[in-house]
């Protein structure tokens, strides 16, 4: 009896031990299919669609990620906190100068900007940044690295 008692407590502190194993967001790609307004139901795709990096996202570190827009690429840092699923965007540098953005580019980079949460769906293999209150976010596909 207290063989069995003692085989089912170790069993059940393993699985604790593994039930939830904290995610982490570096080393993933992702490519945006749409800004979601919450409150209208909607779903806005950016345009050009046809751009393979346009809207793609790639957390590089722990701490630093890069995005394209139409126009070119932007680093930046950002700071996530696993247990409550914020993420902030600290900065977001443009590699190309002066030129401003336009259009959906601006709108992306805006929102983007924006970012107060995030939410890892698995099993679509979807990633969702809140922003607004989350009364939108930023809806990004998975890409494998």
């Amino acid at each position: 009896m207290k063989k069995s008692v003692f085989i089912l407590l170790a069993i059940c502190l393993m699985g604790t031990a593994c039930e939830k194993k904290e995610q982490s967001l570096v080393n993933s790609k992702w490519k945006l299919v749409g800004i979601m307004d919450l409150q209208k139901g909607s779903l806005t795709e950016l345009l050009p669609k046809d751009c393979e990096q346009c809207y793609t996202l790639i957390f590089v570190a722990e701490d630093t990620l890069t995005t394209w827009s139409h126009r070119g690429e932007y680093t930046g840092i950002y700071n996530a906190n696993y247990k409550t699923n914020n993420l902030k965007i600290i900065s977001l540098l443009w590699s190309g100068g002066l030129t401003r953005e336009i259009w959906y580019g601006a709108w992306y980079l805006h929102s983007f900007q924006q970012i107060q949460s995030f939410s890892l769906q698995k099993k679509k293999k979807e990633l969702w940044l809140y922003y607004n209150d989350k009364k939108n976010y930023l809806l990004f596909k998975k890409i494998e690295i």
